[in-house]
């Protein structure tokens, strides 16, 4: 590192450097200011408590969307009940088709399945890169 100044002052500012570390008076600090100190450690701790909070947020989130999401289908499958059991009693006297019946319990099945299935996988994904095995994939 090199003085910057004039040159009668950097000649005597030099000077002065070279008889203290010549005579021993001057030596090297030992310890940092105390705001300088640990800084590694420092550093870790902060990213642990930011990786913390970020997964406390997370599943606070994740909680929050999956318990409106149950509330949800339930609802849905009431009023699928309902407008079900309005068209049987008072559009048909309750004398339906088996097919009808079988149609109705077959999509409500499909679509909450499909539902919990499409938001769990997206609420639950798998960690480090990899991606959740396809349906579509055939293992051999």
């Amino acid at each position: 590192m090199a003085i910057v100044g004039p040159p009668s002052k950097v000649a005597a500012a030099e000077g002065e450097i070279k008889q203290a570390l010549a005579s021993g008076s001057a030596q090297e600090a030992i310890t940092l200011p105390p705001h300088l100190q640990h800084l590694p450690e420092r550093g870790q701790a902060q990213e642990l408590e930011l990786k913390r909070l970020f997964a406390r947020q997370e599943y606070e989130l994740r909680r929050m969307y999956a318990r409106g999401i149950l509330w949800l289908l339930g609802i849905e499958i009431l009023v699928a009940n309902a407008v079900f059991v309005a068209f049987a009693w008072a559009g048909e006297h309750w004398n339906l088709e088996t097919a009808v019946i079988d149609v109705w319990l077959g999509a409500t099945v499909v679509q909450v399945v499909g539902v919990v299935l499409v938001v769990t996988r997206h609420l639950f994904p798998h960690r480090h890169g990899a991606h959740a095995p396809s349906l579509h994939t055939v293992s051999a």
